[in-house]
């Protein structure tokens, strides 16, 4: 059995849907309450958040740029997709592709031209906010991101809605980066941006 076929063929029947973004936290969170059904506990099962909304927006490349991604090795235990000038990451350090101080942002699109690799997009995904500083550290990466890459678009996902504080964080987020940050989400918090619209912003910057 290829459960990844089957996950992806989820995804696929996705492409182009007005609010992809709703599938695919809902998606998810089947999965996660058939999971807890099954062994008992959700408890230690990770991953599939990230590999949904990476998996969407690779296709999505694919579908309407005409590339194909293929793994490319970047150290013994990571990988990066890449198809012609874009490469795609997941949870790995940036740093090793930018000039930035060292860290990771769940999902990355770089655009590799004339020898140089620029960074064009980043995702932070939250299933949970499981703490106050949970989601201001993720609006301070993103910003960190933001400050360093003028043309970069920075999103922040929410598969649940946040406090009445984080909505405050992330309009205030928002507006300092207005153009060019957004959330992701099925939970209206007054700065939403679609997933299509979001993978909009990589097309734009490919020639």
């Amino acid at each position: 059995m290829d459960a990844f076929a089957a996950f992806d063929g989820e995804v696929e029947a996705l492409l182009g849907s007005e609010n992809p973004e709703a599938a695919l936290t809902e998606a998810y969170f089947a999965f996660w309450n058939r999971l807890k059904k099954e062994v008992g506990t959700a408890s230690g099962f990770t991953g599939l958040s990230e590999y949904l909304f990476l998996k969407y927006i690779q296709k999505s490349l694919e579908r309407d740029l005409g590339l194909v991604f293929e793994p490319h090795q970047e150290t013994d235990n990571t990988y990066s997709l890449r198809a012609e000038n874009i490469i795609l990451t997941h949870d790995i350090d940036i740093a090793r592709f930018v000039k930035i101080k060292p860290q990771k942002t769940d999902i990355a699109v770089f655009l590799q031209k004339e020898g140089k690799i620029e960074l064009i997009a980043a995702f932070q995904l939250k299933i949970y906010i499981s703490s106050p500083g949970a989601l201001s550290d993720d609006l301070r990466k993103l910003g960190d991101i933001a400050d360093a890459f003028p043309r970069a678009h920075v999103y922040e996902i929410l598969l649940n809605p946040p406090s009445k504080k984080g909505v405050e964080e992330l309009q205030e987020f928002c507006v300092k980066y207005s153009g060019r940050a957004g959330v992701v989400s099925k939970f209206e918090v007054g700065c939403n941006v679609r997933l299509n619209i979001a993978i909009k912003s990589v097309y734009e910057k490919v020639d």
